[in-house]
């Protein structure tokens, strides 16, 4: 995709065929693979998303925790 912005007469590019796999794309295809971000950002993208969620159980947990400290608190003082 970065060589095609560079290239004038800009490139259309019609279909291909994927390494491995012998599968015929059509240019759509192609461009939406080439419009993919890089491998790594994907994987860090994937860890964040496996982070977020068990930690987003975490802080929950840790404010049902001071809510109750703090109403056990106050119940005190009014004792």
């Amino acid at each position: 995709m970065e060589f095609q912005k560079t290239v004038k007469p800009k490139l259309t590019i019609k279909g291909g065929v994927l390494a491995g796999d012998g599968k015929a794309l059509e240019g759509k295809d192609i461009e939406a693979i080439g419009n993919l971000p890089p491998r790594e950002v994907i994987l860090a993208q994937i860890a964040g998303l496996l982070v977020s969620a068990p930690s987003s159980y975490v802080q929950s947990i840790n404010q049902i925790i001071s809510s109750l400290g703090e109403l056990s608190v106050k119940v005190a003082e009014k004792k």
